[in-house]
This record gives structure tokens, sequence and C-alpha cells, in this order.
């Protein structure tokens, strides 16, 4: 990988200035990041390192509660968990078409899941506890098996 060259401390200063200007008081980093992570991305991809990026970063006063300054790898690697998608994104879906979605009205007391499932048309799952099946000892060989077995034991084990 070519090694990036070490921006001046203008640059360093006009790009706190940009993520000063992106920041507002009571962000949260995390979330914050996720926002930006292509931005980020398309610096170090462009001509910034890591560390001149987590340099700018401290300059415009975003870092973690600490306040400790950013370095080069924590930068990376909070950029990467970032753009991550959240786990709920995936989860918000719109019901599929021929289905209507059940609409509550206020003079009808809250239904339950039993109740809800067969107003679709759905019978309700009905869940048992799991029982274990019960301990049988194993079957005793015959004279034959145990001959075979005594056969493999000393070719194996000599």
């Amino acid at each position: 990988m070519p090694m990036k060259r070490q921006p001046s401390d203008a640059e360093l200063d006009a790009l706190a200035g940009r993520f000063r200007a992106m920041w507002r008081d009571g962000n949260a980093v995390h979330p914050w990041l996720r926002k930006h992570h292509a931005m980020i991305r398309d610096l170090v991809d462009d001509e910034w390192s890591w560390l001149a990026v987590a340099d700018a970063l401290t300059r415009a006063g975003i870092t973690w509660r600490t306040g400790r300054p950013w370095s080069a790898e924590g930068l990376r690697r909070t950029v990467d968990r970032a753009a991550i998608p959240l786990k709920s994104r995936g989860k918000r879906q719109s019901p599929s078409p021929g289905v209507q979605p059940h609409v509550q009205s206020e003079a009808s007391p809250p239904m339950v899941a039993a109740d809800r499932a067969a107003a679709d048309g759905v019978s309700a799952p009905r869940f048992r506890p799991a029982r274990p099946k019960p301990y049988e000892p194993p079957r005793p060989l015959t004279p034959a098996e145990e001959q075979e077995r005594t056969a493999i034991h000393k070719k194996l084990y000599g």
C-alpha cells in the first residue's frame, strides 16, 4: 500500500472545520460516524491517511466521552463497525400486497396473540415443554460383535 502524504496543519484545520460544521452538540459518536462513514472512507481512499483523518476529528472535538484523541487504528475499526447496517433496519418491511393489516378499533378490547392469529385465519401455535428422551443403556454385544471388536482393537493398538 503506498504511503499517503502528510497534510499540512492548514489542511488538517480545514478538514476539522468541515467536520465541526457537520457535528452538533449532543450528537453521539457512533451514529454520527454511521451517517458520515462514506465521506470518511472517500477521504481515506483518495489521499488522506487514517491518522490524518483521526487528527482532524480530534481537532474538531469529535471524540468519545473520555476525550482521548483518536488513533488511526481505532478510527478505522470504529468506521468499519459503523458501516454495518443496524439489525432493526432489515425488520422494517411493508406487509405483502394481498395481506390487509389488522386495524383495531377503539371500541374493541385489545387482542391477544391467539385471538389475532384466529382473526387472520391462522391457527395459533401451541408450545409444549421439551421432554428429554429417557436414558436407555446400550444393548449387550453378541459374541460375534465382541470378537470383531477385540480383533479391531488388537489391530489398532497391538
